[in-house]
């Protein structure tokens, strides 16, 4: 367990502590490449709540680790989506 300051930054702690790497972690998911956990590491990017579900089986994670993730991820989530949405409507003239 590791107090984080971000979704991306625990989801990184619980990654390594699994002992995987980014490429190996995107093989067990069927991806082509590792730029997409990158992204998340970075909070460029969030997952779906069921491919994460299925990554936090691929590490292994713990009853408590994964809902200490969710509930990381759930806040910024939300933020994320209601940030875009913001942009979104900025450009938007009436």
């Amino acid at each position: 367990m590791k107090d984080s300051g971000s979704f991306g930054e625990l989801f990184k702690f619980y990654r390594k502590d699994s002992g995987l790497s980014q490429r190996a972690l995107a093989n067990l998911m069927g991806y082509d490449s590792h730029q997409y956990l990158s992204n998340i590491e970075t909070s460029d990017t969030y997952p779906n709540p069921d491919t994460l579900k299925k990554m936090c089986k691929e590490m292994e994670l713990t009853k408590y680790e994964k809902r200490e993730l969710f509930s990381k991820y759930r806040v910024e989530y939300m933020a994320f989506v209601h940030s875009r949405a913001f942009e979104k409507l900025k450009g938007l003239r009436v």
